[in-house]
């Protein structure tokens, strides 16, 4: 009984092994460096494939389908490798660009602030909607509203 519980252990151990490694080695990761003269700046950009794919590509025998991983405000462009891997792995042709410069000003000023531009008529209409489903839920006791 022990010695069949040891082997499903080592077996289950080695495919975890074999799992990662073959999930290192199957996509590949390259970081690409474009120039914007217009704007003076560097723009750094993410790249992840995977390998069969792209030599299926690079033969021409299929289209690799594209998707873009936006990394929004304050984060660096490759915090969503772990996204970029499973599409990748999906077969997509992953791609994150680094929109923002360390050198930009902060779009969040103060803690509880949306972000900087925000109108004031957006802020009025979210406390808007927020206290009229609380008026809602006061008026309508038998139903019942999850947040």
């Amino acid at each position: 009984m022990k010695r069949g519980i040891f082997t499903l252990l080592g077996l289950f151990a080695i495919l975890v092994v074999a799992y990662f490694t073959a999930s290192k080695w199957a996509i590949r990761h390259e970081t690409l460096t474009f120039y914007d003269a217009a704007r003076n700046r560097v723009i750094d950009v993410a790249i992840a494939v995977r390998r069969d794919k792209e030599m299926q590509a690079n033969a021409g025998l299929l289209t690799l389908p594209v998707a873009v991983v936006n990394h929004g405000n304050t984060v660096k462009f490759t915090e969503y490798s772990f996204l970029a891997n499973v599409l990748a792995a999906r077969g997509y042709l992953v791609t994150s660009i680094q929109h923002d410069l360390a050198s930009d000003a902060p779009l969040v000023t103060k803690v509880g602030e949306l972000y900087v531009g925000v109108c004031r008529s957006i802020s009025a209409a979210l406390r808007t909607s927020s206290s009229s489903s609380t008026r809602w839920r006061r008026s309508s006791p038998t139903r019942t509203m999850t947040a």
